[in-house]
């Protein structure tokens, strides 16, 4: 998305999968950053980053504008487990029901799922 401030600069925000935003980042992406991001994986939290950078002059965004960005920061969301998630898989087992997971979240957050609450 582009933003224009009130003195008429514009900035590019670039949104997305932590992995592909961080690929477009060229500052920002301090060993720090990716430890909170990991550890956010780690606890089953789905993150979005997001990045920025000066661009005057551009009118449209294409792929090829999201480059150069610094690490604006992560958006962190979370959704916990059911306390009761266990109880109802151990049902489904016995029913002879398989469970499988389908996410398009990071490997990390299905890993964290499917361990429980």
């Amino acid at each position: 998305m582009l933003v224009e401030s009130p003195d008429g600069g514009r900035r590019l925000l670039a949104k997305g999968a932590p992995e592909a935003v961080l690929q477009r980042c060229t500052t920002g992406v301090s060993p720090g950053a990716r430890a909170v991001l990991n550890a956010q994986f780690a606890a089953g939290a789905r993150v979005v980053a997001v990045g920025a950078r000066q661009a005057p002059g551009v009118e449209t965004i294409g792929p090829e504008e999201e480059r150069d960005l610094d690490l604006a920061g992560f958006l962190v969301f979370t959704d916990p487990i059911k306390a009761d998630a266990a109880n109802s898989l151990a049902r489904l087992d016995r029913l002879g029901v398989r469970v499988k997971i389908v996410t398009g979240d990071n490997d990390r957050v299905a890993q964290h799922a499917s361990r429980g609450p």
